[in-house]
């Protein structure tokens, strides 16, 4: 299962190395960031660079989020796992089965891969400005997307994250057909 651990943002990386140096592996099978692949035009060419999917956010897979968690406050600058409270305790939420789907599609963490960066998917533009994207992991979620940005190579998805709905930019690649 998966569980979302909130940290600073900007200190994903830094918080996951400490992770991965104090708490046993014993408490988790993986933890990762899940990043993707943008483009930025300087001067006057289109480059590729890596950016966080979900800025102030770690993702865990583990069976034993208690004991993780209870690992977790020993270490300084940690925030929480997300969760809630009531009379009989912290209950650590995990993401439901078809938020896991997603994060394992978009992701490609098919058959246990650790991968943890979404590739760039490819567009075209067809006949009336419709964009079509023709392969990549976007390819079969057309029904998420709620914006294209071609000005800044983007497409905005409408993704249920941690129990509301999250507008997430994932980068895209034009392709001019000639």
């Amino acid at each position: 299962m998966y569980f979302v651990i909130q940290v600073t943002s900007r200190n994903e990386y830094k918080m996951k190395e400490k992770i991965e140096k104090i708490v046993s592996s014993s408490f988790y099978d993986d933890i990762f960031i899940p990043t993707r692949i943008r483009q930025k035009k300087i001067q006057g060419k289109w480059i590729d660079y890596e950016d966080r999917l979900f800025p102030g956010y770690l993702f865990v897979e583990t069976e034993k989020p208690n004991e993780l968690a209870d690992e977790l406050k020993k270490i300084i600058g940690f925030t929480k796992i997300l969760g809630y409270k009531d009379k009989e305790g912290i209950h650590y939420t995990p993401l439901s089965d078809s938020e896991s789907d997603l994060i394992d599609k978009l992701l490609n963490r098919k058959n246990k891969s650790k991968n943890s960066l979404l590739p760039l998917s490819e567009v075209i533009i067809e006949e009336g400005r419709q964009v079509k994207v023709i392969s990549g992991p976007l390819f079969g979620f057309e029904g998420k997307v709620v914006k294209y940005d071609l000005h800044k190579r983007i497409a905005i998805l409408s993704i249920d994250f941690a129990g509301s709905t999250a507008k997430v930019n994932v980068g895209i690649d034009l392709i001019v057909e000639s």
